[in-house]
């Protein structure tokens, strides 16, 4: 028999798509930073003075491992999820995108959104 599975309460889906969306972005400008890092390093390194052996060349390589690791390890993160059919992604207690999307795709917690949103310019709030 297949368990009955519960809807988030509206107040808990907000909180967590309050909690999730600040650490989603601190994560995205993490990885968005380490991989422009990569691109300019390489930049530096394409030039024609390093077109021959260096003595800081081992010490590039590792940096650069250890920057792509850090991407691919912080691109994972921001794209987790448990297996569906076993945990709802509602259910989910992740900082990932395919969690804060699904919450992102309530009705209730676009509602709140939206109320809150109109407290940033209350000069506006006719005009909507």
């Amino acid at each position: 028999m297949a368990k009955k599975r519960t809807s988030l309460a509206s107040e808990e889906a907000l909180r967590r798509t309050r909690l999730i969306a600040p650490l989603l972005a601190a994560d995205t400008w993490f990885a968005l930073r380490a991989r422009a890092t990569l691109h300019a390093a390489n930049d530096v390194v394409s030039e024609d003075r390093f077109n021959r052996p260096s003595p800081f060349g081992d010490t590039f390589n590792v940096t650069q491992n250890s920057l792509a690791l850090t991407v691919a390890l912080a691109l994972a993160r921001l794209f987790d999820v448990s297996d569906p059919e076993r945990f709802p992604i509602e259910q989910q207690d992740k900082a990932s995108i395919p969690v804060l999307a699904h919450l992102l795709k309530r009705e209730d917690v676009q509602e709140s959104l939206a109320k809150d949103a109109r407290k940033w310019h209350p000069q506006l709030v006719d005009q909507i």
